[in-house]
């Protein structure tokens, strides 16, 4: 199956729009790289690894690739927007805000830590009145704006209130630990108390320890 998909270069255009102007970072299942349009508007775009994906896996990741597209749409400036979505030769795509200025692990200790802490605190409070809770925040998720400003980004495995989606593991039990374990509370490392990794307080706890590293 894994033939049907395809890996992207310097240069090639995706979905007859955008070419990729350099690779911006890489995970497990997703790649995003800088691409511009054809009046040179910048953007980040996300691509998901189809072929590393295995075939039991990948109607839930696309359902989870979904959802991390809806919830670039709610409407925030503390948040990295989603402009657009498709597929093309097999591989989902998401089109999204390019932030040149890099994330919070890059930020010298002079950085304005106060008007930082309250922008990540407006993107969070924004995503809990949606019913979403973002569970992976760290230095790297936060990124920043030409002008400066802070914004969420990556939201691969938020977690939503209203639609649950749970990964079964080739153990065939649920994958439910999802986040960098630096940052997550113990309801998130131990999760056997139902409903507690998408509650709001998942990413204070977060917040708080983000907060500590940087400042420290």
């Amino acid at each position: 199956m894994a033939n049907r998909y395809c890996n992207f270069a310097t240069g090639d255009t995706i979905a007859n729009k955008y070419r990729i102007v350099r690779c911006l970072g890489e995970g497990s299942f997703g790649k995003v790289y800088q691409v511009s349009d054809n009046i040179g508007n910048k953007y980040a775009l996300k691509i998901l690894k189809m072929w590393e994906i295995p075939q039991n896996l990948q109607d839930k990741i696309l359902t989870r690739f979904d959802m991390e597209y809806e919830t670039g749409r709610i409407e925030c400036p503390y948040l990295v927007h989603s402009y657009d979505h498709g597929i093309t030769n097999g591989t989902p795509y998401i089109l999204m805000e390019y932030c040149p200025n890099g994330d919070l692990s890059h930020m010298p200790p002079s950085a304005d830590w106060n008007r930082i802490a309250h922008e990540v605190l407006y993107g969070l409070g924004a995503l809990h009145r949606n019913g979403k809770v973002h569970r992976d925040l760290k230095p790297e998720n936060v990124l920043l704006k030409e002008d400066g400003t802070a914004a969420l980004t990556d939201f691969g495995i938020c977690g939503d209130r209203n639609h649950r989606v749970t990964i079964i593991g080739n153990d065939g039990k649920p994958m439910q630990k999802f986040g960098t374990y630096a940052f997550m509370p113990p309801e998130q490392l131990n999760p056997d108390k139902g409903e507690a990794t998408v509650l709001p307080t998942t990413d204070i706890f977060s917040f708080g320890v983000m907060l500590f590293l940087l400042l420290t």
